[in-house]
């Protein structure tokens, strides 16, 4: 008994002892984008074809959408805003129309509508 208390404090300790992990970040540092007020919902989608995901942000308060295309290199541009109806909660993207693109539906949450 007194062995293996033995052992599974060597184990313990040789796993949170900083010589013995090495620790590599699985993330680079946040970076925050600016978008729209309040938003709500975010999804992912290469909206402009180039094979990077893109991001679509419902923004519940300025009732808009905001799109931030992926500059290729693990960053977004500028947000570009897009009205909807009123007080968008959700937004989804799939090819809705059948064309080979992506399309973006918003619920809007005052409006009662997509």
């Amino acid at each position: 008994m007194n062995l293996s208390k033995t052992l599974l404090f060597a184990v313990l300790f040789a796993l949170t002892t900083t010589s013995a992990v090495a620790f590599e970040p699985l993330f680079e540092a946040r970076i925050d984008y600016e978008t729209g007020d309040s938003p709500r919902s975010v999804c992912s989608v290469d909206l402009n074809g180039d094979g990077d995901y893109d991001l679509a942000v419902a923004n519940a308060s300025s009732d808009n959408v905001s799109i931030l295309i992926n500059n290729g290199d693990g960053t977004f541009a500028e947000d570009v805003t897009y009205g909807v109806g009123d007080e968008p909660y959700s937004v989804y993207s799939s090819d809705l129309d059948g064309d080979g693109d992506y399309d973006l539906a918003v619920a809007n949450s005052d409006d009662n509508n997509v």
